[in-house]
């Protein structure tokens, strides 16, 4: 499934947009509700509260609008990278003897050229690039761990530093607390899934523990799948946004919270600390509006003095 081609159905209800991705791929949502109710109640009349309404959505529109588009460079990225590869590798333009520094000179070359990107790496079955991971275990200098796997994780730390480093829990399906599998971001697609965005998740990334949206795209070779490649963001520019909107909403007297579509936290403008945990972790009252949300209706309305939208 392409997410280019994921319709955008923005879902304004009870405070909540979502950006939704066909096949249960990764949505965000902006939950935006003025905290001021004196505000409200004083200026409030049919005509306000329309334009308000409207006003509301058209802004949930645009800045969910805007993740789809940032998190599309990556998925593009992540394409390209896993369609170079199968031919690289199925179609003999690379010795079997040279792929593994090629395909991380590829790596690193995409991680330089993108600065938007936290990460960029790809994952190979057993012996599948060229046969010889016994002569690489244990080589974290190239990419591999005990298996000898070619698993490449090309990282990029706060200070700019680029570093490699062995991909982990690839196979792992036990979960993260917040509910998302450890492994998802291949196991998915190995499991003939297709291209996976999986929701925020917790990585040690150069020793700092950062929360990442994922994209990982399928390799096959002669209809058998061989690996994955990818790229992935640190979620802290979603923060950003989320902060920002805020500041420009009733003179920052609003709330905004941007969600996945499993209904997992991404932003929050009043409580950054809750990233990654359940949307009711929030306010519980919400966790009952999510299967309106993910639906991809688009509702707002005004309730004891508070626009939700």
């Amino acid at each position: 499934m392409r997410f280019r081609s994921i319709k955008l159905k923005i879902a304004v209800l009870s405070g909540v947009c979502v950006l939704s991705a066909v096949g249960g791929l990764l949505g965000y949502g902006i939950l935006a509700a003025s905290s001021s109710q004196q505000f409200v109640s004083q200026n409030m009349s049919t005509l306000t509260r329309d334009m308000t309404i409207k006003a509301l959505q058209s802004i949930a529109s645009t800045q969910a609008g805007s993740i789809e588009g940032t998190l599309n460079e990556a998925f593009d990225a992540a394409r390209s990278t896993a369609r170079a590869f199968e031919a690289m590798a199925g179609g003999g333009l690379v010795p079997q003897d040279k792929r593994r520094e090629q395909f991380n000179s590829v790596l690193l070359k995409l991680l330089q050229d993108n600065p938007r990107f936290n990460g960029t790496y790809s994952a190979w079955e057993p012996n599948a690039l060229d046969g010889q991971d016994a002569a690489f275990r244990n080589k974290a200098d190239v990419g591999s761990d005990a298996t000898g796997r070619f698993l490449p994780y090309w990282t990029r730390g706060t200070n700019g530093t680029i570093q490699i480093q062995p991909l982990v829990e690839y196979d792992s399906r036990d979960l993260h607390p917040n509910g998302v599998v450890k492994g998802g971001w291949y196991i998915g697609p190995q499991s003939g899934g297709g291209e996976s965005i999986l929701d925020p998740l917790p990585y040690i990334v150069q020793g700092k523990s950062v929360y990442l949206a994922t994209m990982s795209v399928p390799m096959t070779l002669n209809g058998k799948f061989v690996g994955v490649a990818g790229a992935d963001f640190d979620l802290s520019f979603v923060q950003k946004l989320a902060t920002d909107v805020k500041a420009g909403l009733f003179g920052g007297k609003a709330s905004v919270t941007i969600i996945s579509y499993k209904g997992l936290i991404v932003a929050s403008s009043e409580r950054p600390d809750l990233i990654g945990a359940t949307l009711d972790t929030l306010d519980p009252s919400l966790k009952e509006l999510l299967p309106k949300i993910q639906s991809g209706n688009e509702t707002a309305f005004e309730s004891n003095g508070l626009f939700k939208a």
